[in-house]
């Protein structure tokens, strides 16, 4: 009679804490996800009203005519009611008219200020990423909105900085008091606004704590895991916050994660041990009205499975043995639902798995086909001296259209060899790859491009074939977002790190240049960083993923420190050969 309730106890245990568990780590996840969407609701609310108040009567006015007590007076009254620690406005040369409460900014030229030039310059609204302000040194994020007349001409630039000291508070009343740890990071790891914990943690890096890696790369999603920054075992969820380079991460010590779980164990194994004593205590007296229903009940947790249980559970007495058989029935109930979910779920994802590789493979195979065959018969064509100018223009523009679709399609299965195959790492010659790409490299008749590498022996890695994709992306991309001077210089280097034997590859050209706000999110998917030209964002994707399974680094800075509009310069690091 001991037997049975252990058993039941311990089977049912274990599946209450798989089902409870996987709950627990959803909601945290949930928690991520809501505080994400909460901290974008923010800003974005935030700036709808900064936007609104710029477009007041008395705004625009003060602005206008440099009415001093006006533009004082609206700008209090906006920093009073909205969630802005400081507003200023300024004239169309950023030049500061006004500032409450912080007046010492009265006189500032701010032009130098993304936040001023930008809505000056293009008549756009633009957000900043957090940075510390010199007056609160607290992280802020700065917002400026252009303040235009009637007409559309620029007057000047309402600013206004979201202290995220106070954003702090605005989660510590959305958070219950549930011993969570929450902290919002910038792109780097830097907590910039955080509910629970210290305030020491406030402008803290912590981008080697679990889960702070993950979410810098737009990643979300939970687990268990060491933090030995606190010395403990902790849960943590993560979500990226989408539009402004920022994160959400929680994290609890897996103790308090898991307490109701363990509350719940404990409850059932103090209800078994009463239930054993009793069963002790009357035995003798009605061991065959007990015995029996237990037998049925174990045998009903054998049958589950198949479904045939519920003919072995009494659920029909009104006693603790049917409350205990319809306690059962509920929970083998809840199981087999979650269990049918998750099913379903694996069903699903399976089906879009096929789908997508066979759109891949008809992409990749049946449609770069009908490619070749159209390039194909337009470079016949196109070899027809009786064309017309205008004729020879559109065939050019097709064979340019057909070409550019077979190279999306290229880079789309470049991405999914890289990304789902195992790659084969052999002896690679990056000279020889190197002077290929070059070989190989466009010469746009419209543009005369120069470059200019002193080849390098010896340089060895253990790579694929496939390494080729690396240089050839950022040599064709450093002639496309060009003028029609290309100049291109590659150097390639021996150095040292961590001990180890590199080789250091920089291609520099004089294009158009990155802007600093694109170097941060440039090698995502689908990121173009050129203000100019076309293309689909997928070139530095397979350029960085591609370099990261090879155990090696890219980044990319201005080819002239300091002014990014004299051209660019990646750097790919590998490791050599061992």
């Amino acid at each position: 009679m001991a037997t049975v309730p252990i058993i039941v106890g311990g089977v049912s245990s274990a599946y209450y804490w798989g089902i409870v568990e996987k709950h627990i780590r959803d909601d945290y996840l949930a928690y991520a996800k809501a505080l994400s969407a909460l901290t974008v609701s923010y800003i974005d609310d935030s700036k709808i009203y900064l936007k609104s108040q710029a477009g007041s009567h008395s705004a625009i006015y003060s602005v206008a005519d440099k009415n001093l007590p006006v533009l004082n007076y609206t700008l209090k009254n906006i920093q009073n009611t909205g969630q802005f620690s400081n507003v200023y406005a300024t004239d169309a040369s950023g030049m500061v008219i006004s500032s409450y409460p912080y007046s010492m900014l009265a006189g500032l030229d701010e032009m130098d200020k993304p936040y001023v030039y930008g809505p000056i310059t293009d008549t756009k609204a633009y957000v900043s990423q957090p940075m510390l302000s010199e007056y609160t040194k607290n992280h802020t994020i700065y917002m400026g909105v252009p303040i235009q007349d009637e007409s559309g001409k620029v007057l000047g630039v309402l600013v206004g900085s979201l202290d995220l000291h106070n954003y702090s508070f605005f989660m510590s009343e959305w958070l219950a008091d549930t011993g969570k740890y929450t902290y919002l990071v910038d792109s780097s790891g830097i907590v910039i606004a955080r509910y629970g914990g210290q305030n020491s943690m406030m402008g803290k890096n912590i981008s080697n704590y679990p889960g702070a890696r993950e979410v810098s790369r737009g990643e979300e999603g939970v687990y268990e895991a060491y933090n030995p920054a606190v010395n403990e075992t902790q849960v943590v969820a993560f979500s990226p916050v989408k539009s402004y380079g920022m994160g959400v991460l929680i994290a609890i010590p897996i103790n308090m994660a898991y307490y109701p779980i363990q509350s719940a164990i404990t409850t059932m194994i103090t209800f078994l041990i009463i239930l054993m004593l009793a069963a002790f205590t009357i035995a003798t007296i009605v061991g065959r009205y007990l015995v029996k229903p237990i037998i049925n009940m174990s045998k009903a947790m054998k049958e589950m499975p198949s479904g045939d249980y519920l003919r072995y559970l009494p659920v029909e007495r009104q006693d603790e043995i049917g409350d205990l058989a319809r306690s059962f029935d509920s929970l083998a109930k809840t199981i087999r639902a979650d269990q049918e979910k998750i099913m379903s779920a694996r069903d699903a994802a399976e089906e879009e798995k096929n789908k997508t590789e066979f759109y891949l493979d008809l992409m990749g195979h049946d449609i770069n086909n009908l490619n070749q065959v159209v390039l194909g018969s337009l470079e016949l064509i196109k070899d027809d001296k009786n064309l017309t100018g205008l004729q020879r223009r559109f065939i050019e523009r097709a064979i340019n259209a057909a070409s550019g679709s077979a190279a999306i399609i290229n880079n789309v299965r470049s991405v999914k060899r890289i990304s789902s195959e195992e790659l084969s790492l052999t002896p690679i010659n990056l000279d020889e790859l190197i002077r290929a790409c070059i070989e190989e490299s466009p010469r746009p008749p419209d543009k005369k491009v120069t470059i200019r590498y002193t080849p390098k022996v010896g340089m060895i890695i253990k790579g694929t074939p496939l390494a080729k994709e690396i240089f050839c992306n950022l040599i064709n991309n450093s002639i496309k977002y060009s003028g029609k001077e290309v100049d291109i210089d590659i150097s390639a280097d021996e150095v040292t790190v961590n001990g180890k034997k590199h080789y250091q590859i920089a291609i520099s050209d004089n294009g158009y240049g990155i802007p600093d706000d694109l170097k941060v999110k440039l090698f995502r998917r689908f990121q173009r960083g050129a203000l100019k030209g076309d293309g689909k964002g997928l070139g530095l994707y397979i350029v960085k993923t591609l370099t990261e399974r090879l155990g090696g680094t890219v980044r990319v800075v201005d080819r002239v420190s300091g002014d990014h509009t004299k051209g660019a310069k990646f750097i790919v690091l590998l490791p050599a050969a061992q």
